[in-house]
């Protein structure tokens, strides 16, 4: 059953809000419960979305939406730890602007580098659920090839590298 919220946007029931899911921003609008809640934070998250998409353009282009923030591992540099230095710098701007009030960049507000923390803390989730995956699934290969040498009887990998 579809009905309204109080702002007179659609609201989906479990099952349309699943079968929206996945298919895009231009979705946002139904897939989120707007009944309590200040209207501009939903208004702040359509913004984020869009401000995110209109610079995953001009960063990664369309091969790899997080190729930009992955390039910090020809540095060897987990992707992770690369955004979080960049929530850092956008950190340490916030607090020089509350000690003096002022920003002499004027390309960027504070609303402008606050909206920029907010995407870039959602892209550490992203980044940081990759990396528990891709070690668990590393853990989990580990894990099975240990138990084949054991039901193997070979020698465990570790002692072969001790001939090297």
């Amino acid at each position: 059953m579809n009905e309204k919220d109080h702002n007179g946007n659609r609201r989906l029931g479990a099952e349309g809000q699943a079968a929206v899911l996945g298919s895009g921003v231009a979705q946002t609008r139904e897939v989120l419960n707007r009944d309590f809640g200040h209207p501009d934070f939903y208004l702040l998250l359509e913004q984020m979305a869009d401000l995110h998409s209109r610079k995953n353009h001009d960063y990664a282009g369309t091969s790899d939406p997080l190729k930009n923030l992955r390039a910090c591992t020809r540095l060897d540099l987990a992707p992770f730890m690369g955004v979080m230095v960049r929530l850092q710098d956008k950190w340490s701007r916030l607090e020089e602007f509350t000690k003096s009030g002022k920003l002499l960049v004027k390309d960027e507000s504070v609303i402008d580098t606050l909206l920029d923390n907010a995407v870039y803390s959602l892209l550490g989730i992203i980044l940081l659920k990759e990396q528990k995956a891709k070690q668990a699934e590393h853990n989990a290969v580990m894990q099975a090839c240990k138990e084949a040498e054991r039901m193997a009887g070979a020698p465990p990998l570790s002692s072969l590298t001790d001939l090297a």
